[in-house]
């Protein structure tokens, strides 16, 4: 089979019919769907390099644009884009209060877990809140619950870490609708802004890294209002999980979306705290753009063998399975 980067081939067979559905470019770019050898949909004429001549995706755009300039973004926003922000907070809350529902078991169960550790209003355990409703909100999208989820640079679990840090916060803090939608706007900026350089698909948990850095950008904004601290922020989230791998969408999905939202809050307290990297070490250097670069540069050329490696001992494991345990009927 001649096919480079994203290819999925899938086949569901039951008693009586066989789909099959055929993914290719893009891991939501669905190319081919038949029922029983029938076609029931073709993209004609697309493949992954289709819109090579296009204009410049939305990504590219992002990739281009320095980090202040980004960010410049939110000092537009009218209602009607505080509304839309706002009811990415909705959603994901109301993913998470399913997560922490005791009568429900879904997914790995962290955020059940991690409540327990939570004193309601009380400050010291307000890392612990976020963790906890954070990876709720994922354990129920990963154990299949049937509810939307507001995504951040085309990922739900993304979106989860973006959002809801930042909004626990403002609500612990009693920031105004306006305050909170512009700092999770700014969080949803700042994931996009290092998912545009680290490949929507890639070998580090975006989850983590990107969304967390968005956190940790939109909680320290929230608090501060000043983009010196929120770069810093950033700067502390990348040095602490830039080596996160990502191994699949599971249910242990949880406990990275868990760590990616306490992280992003340990970041901005720390440097709403005064404490900051005073010059370049490491993956950190002196700008964000480079720091993100590096980061990327760790991603695209460092960890190019990890999926093949991750896929290679996925695929042994099933192959040594019985078929019929995956059959559907």
């Amino acid at each position: 089979m001649n096919k480079h980067g994203v290819y999925v081939r899938a086949i569901v067979t039951t008693e009586h019919h066989t789909a099959e559905c055929v993914i290719e470019g893009s891991h939501t770019n669905i190319v081919k769907v038949t029922l029983d050898g029938k076609s029931t949909y073709a993209l004609q004429g697309i493949s992954q390099n289709a819109n090579k001549n296009d204009e410049k995706s939305i990504p590219d755009q992002i990739k281009a644009m320095s980090y202040r300039d980004l960010v410049s973004i939110m000092d537009n926003m009218d209602e009607e884009d505080i509304d839309y922000v706002m009811e990415g907070v909705r959603m994901n809350m109301e993913i998470a209060e399913l997560g922490l529902d005791p009568k429900r078991k879904l997914g790995l169960g962290v955020g059940k877990s991690m409540m327990k550790y939570v004193e309601d209003g009380d400050t010291r355990t307000l890392g612990n809140k976020i963790k906890a409703i954070s990876a709720a909100a994922s354990d129920a999208r990963m154990g299949g619950a049937p509810l939307p989820v507001m995504s951040s640079a085309g990922s739900g679990n993304h979106g989860i870490t973006a959002i809801l840090p930042v909004y626990i916060v403002a609500e612990h803090y009693h920031k105004n609708k306006e305050e909170m939608a512009k700092a999770i706007t700014l969080s949803h900026l700042t994931t996009s802004f290092l998912k545009s350089r680290m490949g929507r698909l890639s070998p580090v948990c975006g989850c983590s890294v990107a969304a967390g850095a968005g956190a940790a950008a939109g909680i320290t904004f929230l608090l501060s209002k000043d983009l010196h601290k929120v770069e810093k922020a950033v700067e502390i989230l990348v040095s602490n999980l830039v080596g996160m791998l990502c191994d699949g969408a599971k249910d242990t999905c949880a406990l990275k979306v868990g760590t990616g939202a306490y992280e992003a809050y340990c970041a901005a307290m720390i440097v709403l705290d005064g404490n900051e990297l005073d010059g370049p070490q490491g993956v950190v250097d002196e700008t964000i753009e480079k720091t993100v670069a590096n980061a990327a540069a760790i991603n695209i050329e460092g960890m190019t063998n990890v999926d093949n490696i991750i896929i290679d001992f996925v695929s042994r494991r099933y192959a040594e399975e019985d078929p019929s345990e995956h059959a559907v009927s």
